[in-house]
């Protein structure tokens, strides 16, 4: 959803469109390459064999992800720095390439990853069918039940940022807190009421009238309208707001 007003300029000497089609090294004259035709770069570094010249994304690792290739310009940047500031990095500081390996608990016991169906290669020519299907009900369950469930919170924060309502705080501890009341009334609900039925408050006629549970929707960050209240006709800023509360369940 485009955001009104939100555009800014960001003043550059040099724009190198990036669109991912084909990498053009051609003009890297006397840069190494590897036997697959990529850039070379040192073992712990992302110079060239040229000193000064610094290469990164498809170019080193050839076709791979939008995170590989965002790290690798990260870890280049990093490398620039160091050579113009003349600042030493230490090892330990700088990712490896493998991962990590996952050592198992003793009593988790070892179950092989289900295989995606497929059709068999002398049949895949007859048609445009989808080469491969789903797992079944079964498999997926057993799927499922391999989890560990040993992600966890890494404090990264990317759910601070992509909160536009900042209702995300990690510096918050849990607190108890003992409160008199003289009553607790339960109200969980049991269906939602279909506004439809209630033509009167013309709900099925308007589209800037509707039901609770849409404007919750409305008013939620991940929502339809980045929880700004906007009428859904032609989303423009609501002037003024009426509630009718009880429709259907307390007539």
């Amino acid at each position: 959803m485009p955001i009104p007003d939100s555009e800014f300029e960001i003043p550059v000497d040099m724009l190198v469109p990036s669109i991912s089609q084909k990498v053009d090294i051609a003009g890297a004259v006397g840069i190494s390459r590897t036997r697959w035709g990529s850039i070379e770069t040192e073992k712990d570094s992302t110079e060239t064999n040229l000193p000064g010249v610094f290469a990164c994304g498809d170019a080193v690792l050839g076709p791979s992800s939008v995170i590989d290739s965002i790290a690798s310009g990260k870890r280049a940047a990093t490398d620039i720095h160091r050579k113009l500031t003349g600042q030493i990095e230490p090892e330990t500081i700088r990712p490896e390439n493998e991962p990590t390996k996952c050592v198992l608990p003793d009593f988790v016991g070892r179950t092989v990853r289900a295989e995606i169906p497929s059709i068999e290669i002398n049949k895949r020519i007859n048609d445009f069918n989808e080469v491969n299907s789903a797992l079944s009900e079964e498999a997926a369950v057993a799927e499922a039940k391999r989890c560990l469930a040993c992600g966890g919170c890494s404090e990264c924060m990317e759910c601070v940022t992509a909160c536009k309502a900042d209702a995300i705080n990690h510096e918050i501890s849990d607190v108890v807190t003992d409160i008199e009341v003289g009553a607790v009334v339960l109200a969980p609900g049991f269906k939602e009421f279909d506004a439809a039925r209630r033509f009167s408050l013309g709900y099925s006629r308007s589209s800037n009238i509707v039901s609770s549970m849409e404007f919750e929707r409305i008013l939620s960050a991940s929502g339809p309208f980045g929880g700004h209240v906007v009428r859904p006709s032609d989303r423009k800023p609501v002037r003024k707001l009426a509630f009718i509360q009880c429709v259907g369940s307390r007539d």
